[in-house]
């Protein structure tokens, strides 16, 4: 049987997941895009007794969230509200205010998955876990430098293209197979993966020979030449 979801995710986890700092995502939070939350023990508050999952107000506890890295590692709630109420609850009694660091502050699943659908984002896998790349790029690799090896470089940019795309044709899977175009994405676009797409290897730039070095490699071709004429002739001689 299958687990079941994540119910949340820690600041650091979303961080990653989303691939971004922090203060980028206090600041999300900050202007109501989703809420920071964290769970504390029961304590009275007034007549009301508060436990569980409260959202944490994120300007209050904002310098926690300096770009430069600068700020505190933990702070202390001067207010909070329960996950199902509007208001906000004030703990005016400093001994009764709740230290946090942002290892206790958390996004609860739901509203992680809400952010990712808003933004069009969706999680980056860690690996190809069942399931095989898009494309064969390392064969593709493998393939180009046979080739360099045996016949050199193409003479042009885009017949270093051609050839890549054309490997692509004839040992991709299915009819023809999928090509990826020149800029490194594929024709369809493969909304299923959020890691970053290989591109298309670039030709070798070639510095042009001057006319002296053109001249000097005709020269040693044709001392080459006669080196070799005389050999054969040395040899039926003898």
């Amino acid at each position: 049987m299958a687990l079941p979801p994540r119910v949340y995710f820690t600041l650091h986890e979303v961080a990653a997941r989303w691939d971004c700092n922090l203060a980028d995502i206090a600041g999300w939070a900050s202007v109501g895009r989703f809420d920071i939350m964290t769970a504390i023990a029961p304590f009275i508050v007034g007549s009301q007794i508060l436990s569980g999952y409260v959202v944490v107000s994120v300007t209050d506890i904002l310098q926690m969230f300096r770009r430069c890295g600068t700020g505190p590692t933990k702070s202390f709630l001067r207010r909070m509200r329960p996950k199902d109420q509007e208001d906000w609850i004030m703990i005016s009694d400093p001994a009764d205010r709740i230290e946090v660091t942002l290892a206790d502050l958390l996004i609860m699943a739901d509203d992680v998955h809400r952010f990712e659908t808003d933004c069009d984002l969706l999680r980056r896998p860690a690996s190809h876990i069942g399931s095989t790349a898009r494309y064969d790029w390392e064969g593709m690799y493998i393939t180009l430098m046979v080739r360099i090896h045996d016949q050199g470089l193409p003479a042009t940019q885009a017949e270093w293209l051609g050839e890549v795309q054309e490997w692509f044709v004839v040992n991709g899977d299915g009819d023809g197979g999928e090509v990826p175009d020149d800029h490194g994405e594929p024709t369809e676009r493969d909304h299923h993966s959020f890691c970053p797409r290989h591109k298309l290897p670039k030709a070798p730039q070639v510095p042009p020979q001057s006319p002296a070095g053109s001249d000097a490699v005709r020269q040693i071709s044709k001392d080459r030449s006669v080196d070799q004429t005389k050999i054969l002739v040395d040899r039926g001689a003898g």
